[in-house]
């Protein structure tokens, strides 16, 4: 799509948005998604592009550059068609799940073909990052990062989900639902740390967070067949949004677990993903607080 068209329809949108009530402005944003996405899918025939993956893998980045880049991409953790009809009955986040399952429709019903770029982390840094993407989710506190201190933060977290099992878990899941593909039935190339995979109607390239970034943007450029896309970082950093002092803090002074530290180093994504050597270091860095 054009930078003039997209400009236009940026304008378009904010002068109607500017006059409504709320409520009225996010079944208008779910509708001029809706529109646009049927637009550019059916009649530009763009390639959809999902970033699919399960959360807290620095994927924000690289859907901020696609989406810079023009391509009609989309950042999404949840596709598998039943699992969004039961989370939508229950109305948890209602508009975001309600565009997931417009996208599963027009794309995973009709097996139309896209691209897909699903990431993977180490689960112990998944935890922690997600726990705090959803502070106020888990703890039950509305600005729980200032409302609570470090140790409050800390206990609930110990406590109560410090063995979260959605890393070890998602690509079972949710992942294999959809595509059809379990990842442990391919061998994952210690050398590169990305693999390209396909089921006849999705293109994937699956990596590791923590493989730097030129390798990134090497593997999404021969992914999309182009070679001028270029990675920019500067999106969902955690250590520069609204509570980036207290997750220091948080971070500084949390003594993981042991045994959750064993259960994580010892699952079955993490010796598929992970040489013997990272994985020592990944058990290095958190263990060492409690020496």
């Amino acid at each position: 799509m054009s930078a003039r068209l997209k400009q236009l329809q940026a304008l378009i949108y904010a002068t109607i948005v500017r006059i409504l009530p709320m409520p009225v402005k996010f079944r208008l944003k779910h509708y001029w998604f809706y529109v646009r996405f049927l637009f550019r899918l059916y009649v530009l025939r763009e390639t959809p592009i999902l970033v699919y993956q399960m959360g807290k893998v620095g994927s924000s980045s690289i859907y901020k550059s696609l989406e810079m880049h023009g391509m009609l991409a989309f950042n999404v953790h949840n596709l598998d068609p039943s699992y969004l009809q039961s989370v939508l009955k229950s109305g948890y986040d209602y508009w975001t799940f309600r565009r997931n399952q417009v996208i599963s429709n027009h794309i995973v019903k009709k097996r139309k073909h896209a691209k897909v770029i699903t990431i993977v982390r180490d689960p112990i840094s998944n935890t922690v990052s997600r726990y705090f993407h959803m502070l106020d989710h888990f703890t039950s506190v509305p600005d729980a990062h200032t409302t609570l201190t470090v140790d409050e933060l800390i206990a609930i977290f110990v406590e109560k989900y410090a063995g979260l099992d959605v890393p070890l878990t998602w690509f079972d899941t949710e992942f294999h639902a959809v595509t059809g593909i379990n990842i442990y039935d391919h061998e994952f190339p210690e050398d590169t740390g990305f693999q390209h995979l396909s089921n006849g109607w999705l293109d994937i390239l699956l990596m590791k967070l923590e493989i730097d970034d030129s390798i990134k943007t090497q593997a999404i450029n021969d992914l999309l067949g182009i070679e001028d896309f270029q990675l920019d970082t500067r999106f969902n950093v955690g250590s520069e949004k609204g509570y980036a002092e207290v997750y220091k803090a948080f971070k500084q002074k949390l003594e993981y677990p042991q045994e959750s530290i064993i259960m994580y180093c010892e699952s079955r994504l993490m010796q598929h993903f992970y040489t013997p050597e990272e994985i020592a270091r990944f058990r290095a860095r958190w263990e060492r607080k409690l020496q």
